[in-house]
């Protein structure tokens, strides 16, 4: 990621067909600023509702990573801590948020250019994801190890029907 994009590169991720709804408008705002060097920029859904943002936005990827650290970390940790990782989980994806979806974009463009673009299925996805996430908190308090596997199995699922 050596050569900066240029944000006319970014729009068909992230823009909608008119282009002027305040969501284009605002990731017009933050990746120019991002350009610029101002890296840091604050997303408050990206920090309360961080999977569902980073499945709204294609993050499969950043999610299935997110979802296994914190899943890992919440299951390891006495509950007394638990109270400090939320917090400490809020304030990071506060300000890595639109980080993780600008350089996830800069990947697909570059991945773009290289490849013939893939079918979408992001609608499967999102159905498969929320199913299985109904199934692992059903199954989590038992059977750690039946949730953890349910997970990987899904998340190979969206990989491999990407290609």
């Amino acid at each position: 990621m050596t050569d900066p994009v240029p944000l006319s590169a970014l729009h068909p991720y992230y823009k909608t067909a008119d282009g002027t709804d305040r969501h284009t408008r605002y990731y017009d705002t933050v990746f120019a600023k991002i350009l610029d060097g101002q890296v840091w920029q604050a997303n408050f859904v990206s920090a309360f509702f961080p999977l569902p943002w980073m499945l709204y936005r294609r993050l499969y990827l950043a999610g299935f990573i997110y979802n296994i650290v914190i899943s890992l970390v919440l299951s390891t940790l006495p509950r007394s801590y638990i109270v400090m990782v939320i917090p400490i989980n809020i304030l990071v994806m506060l300000f890595a948020g639109n980080m993780i979806y600008y350089r996830t974009l800069i990947q697909k463009i570059h991945k773009q250019n290289q490849e013939i673009p893939n079918k979408s299925t992001d609608q499967q996805a999102c159905i498969l994801y929320f199913l299985t996430a109904i199934l692992t908190s059903l199954l989590a308090h038992r059977q750690i190890v039946l949730a953890f596997v349910t997970e990987i199995l899904f998340w190979a699922w969206v990989y491999l029907n990407k290609k």
